[in-house]
């Protein structure tokens, strides 16, 4: 738990702390003094007034008094209380009596006792055993407020710590999904929660850290052979597009351009970013990712320095072996994924023909091919329709924004897969991309299958009714 998150329930703590231990202490100063019986000279017992309980810079001297005389006994001084407040830790004297103190008071009173009859010993005795009861009993009541008060104090202190720990356990939820979901500052979750901005930085980093490392392996598992077959059959059947395991494309994450970077972060749309690599399928959902790469990289470098891209490309990505189209007798063709003229062609790599000199097959090709591929464009606009801190300019670390970039891709598929369908809204940036303006040289040892594939849409078991209507 960081300090500064119970700070508040600390303060209160060690405010009741001492007011307890104040109270403690008054109640051990507050006790109630009784007067002592003394013996005159006659043998007889007086007790003088009661006198009452001596508080701070207050003391009690005794004075002694001309008591009562006889004519057996000699006149013996009586000693009478008073009460003389004490400023600047100064003594007061009395005027003329001298001031004596209870050690005095005993003296006198064993001498007095040591010449009285036997029953003055007698009462002496019981004035010496009052005055041990009154002094114990006082002793008793000062450890028993002592312990009271700190076992009271103790268990205040247990209920605010316990307290503060719940109450920010709960707002602690509260405001880390409120920075993914709605992007806001830490300044501003700062006065919202009443919770330090350094304290947010670390729990937003280590939970969205949390995130990745407990749901990545469930919801953006490793890609085997039965994962790519499966989405290749539901690209099939939602896009009409065969051999399809889907579709990739990078996304600029708008950033604060961190310190001593230069240029490294600035892209080509004049503004400082990471990217975000992603191979999405027909669900969007998110199969594959790379984060962090700089702004300034164009998609083909940054795919094929990323890991997915060098699996990819070299053949290592565990795609299914060719298989023929369907409702073909025809070669089988390999399993691909679908990019934009941005990319490289390569085998399991498809990416539209260039827009001078199209025949009517290649133009149906490209309608195809960017109707399948915008399922990724459709799943990085429900990604950042739901979490909009990634539509704003995230003013943290670097390191932290690939975590925070992390943390929203598996919620993404986290909300999908638990049933969490996406709105019109978020679909609306789902738009099929126009290549009437592209240029671009391909290799031409993977044309071969491009021309298979686009050989297949203008057949009859590949053809759809509206597709003449699109180009």
């Amino acid at each position: 738990m960081k300090l500064s998150v119970d700070f508040r329930g600390w303060v209160w703590a060690a405010l009741l702390l001492l007011l307890a231990a104040y109270y403690t202490a008054e109640a051990a100063d507050n006790g109630t003094t009784t007067a002592a019986p003394v013996v005159n000279g006659n043998g007889s017992s007086v007790v003088s007034p009661a006198t009452p309980a001596t508080k701070k810079n207050e003391t009690t001297t005794a004075v002694l008094v001309p008591g009562p005389t006889n004519s057996s006994n000699a006149t013996s001084p009586t000693p009478a209380t008073t009460h003389t407040p004490i400023t600047n830790h100064t003594t007061a004297a009395t005027q003329a009596p001298p001031v004596v103190t209870n050690s005095t008071i005993t003296t006198a009173t064993t001498k007095a006792t040591t010449k009285a009859t036997p029953a003055n010993a007698t009462t002496s005795s019981a004035v010496t055993s009052s005055i041990s009861a009154t002094l114990q009993k006082k002793s008793a009541f000062d450890v028993g407020s002592f312990v009271g008060g700190i076992v009271l104090t103790l268990f205040l202190l247990a209920s605010v710590y316990f307290g503060c720990r719940f109450y920010n356990s709960k707002r602690g939820v509260r405001y880390r999904t409120i920075f993914l979901a709605t992007g806001e500052s830490y300044s501003s979750l700062h006065y919202q929660f009443r919770v330090g901005i350094s304290t947010i930085s670390g729990i937003v980093s280590s939970t969205c850290s949390a995130l990745w490392n407990s749901l990545n392996a469930e919801y953006i598992p490793q890609p085997t052979q039965e994962l790519w077959m499966s989405t290749a059959a539901h690209f099939y059947e939602i896009c009409d597009f065969p051999n399809c395991c889907g579709a990739v494309d990078g996304k600029h994450v708008r950033i604060v351009k961190p310190a001593n970077t230069g240029s490294e972060h600035f892209n080509y749309k004049k503004y400082f970013s990471v990217v975000l690599m992603a191979i999405a399928n027909a669900s969007y959902k998110f199969l594959a990712v790379d984060i962090g790469a700089y702004g300034r990289s164009n998609d083909s470098q940054i795919f094929k320095t990323s890991i997915m891209g060098r699996n990819l490309y070299g053949d290592r990505f565990s795609f299914p072996p060719p298989s023929p189209l369907p409702q073909t007798s025809g070669p089988p063709l390999p399993f691909v994924i679908l990019a934009d003229e941005a990319f490289q062609l390569h085998t399991h790599l498809l990416k539209p023909y260039s827009s001078r000199g199209l025949t009517y097959e290649q133009k149906i090709f490209n309608y195809r091919l960017s109707r399948a591929r915008r399922m990724v464009e459709c799943a990085f606009g429900i990604l950042t329709a739901k979490w909009r801190v990634l539509t704003t300019a995230i003013n943290v670390k670097v390191d932290t924004v690939d975590d925070i970039i992390k943390a929203c891709i598996v919620l993404h598929n986290y909300l999908l897969s638990n049933g969490v369908t996406p709105v019109e809204e978020e679909l609306s940036d789902c738009n099929l991309q126009d290549y009437s303006n592209i240029t671009f040289r391909s290799g031409r040892e993977v044309l071969a299958i491009r021309d298979q594939f686009a050989a297949y849409f203008v057949t009859d078991a590949g053809r759809l009714e509206w597709q003449d209507r699109m180009i």
